[in-house]
């Protein structure tokens, strides 16, 4: 049997901070690192392509 309407609506109504609080920000930083990734592997396969060297900067040791 199907629940009566009121009480989805409730449960949609509870887990939806969840949603906000949870899921959206996951969503969005898993965005965010999939687009640097390809950005830094596309970077290093058209220095690879051009025959340069990686971009390491000089790090300063003390």
């Amino acid at each position: 049997m199907d629940s009566p309407p009121t009480e989805q609506l409730s449960w949609l109504v509870l887990s939806l901070p969840l949603f906000f609080l949870y899921v959206l920000p996951g969503l969005l930083t898993y965005a965010v690192v999939g687009v640097w990734y390809l950005y830094r592997s596309l970077k290093g396969w058209m220095r690879f392509a051009d025959r340069r060297f990686p971009d390491n900067s000089p790090v300063d040791v003390p």
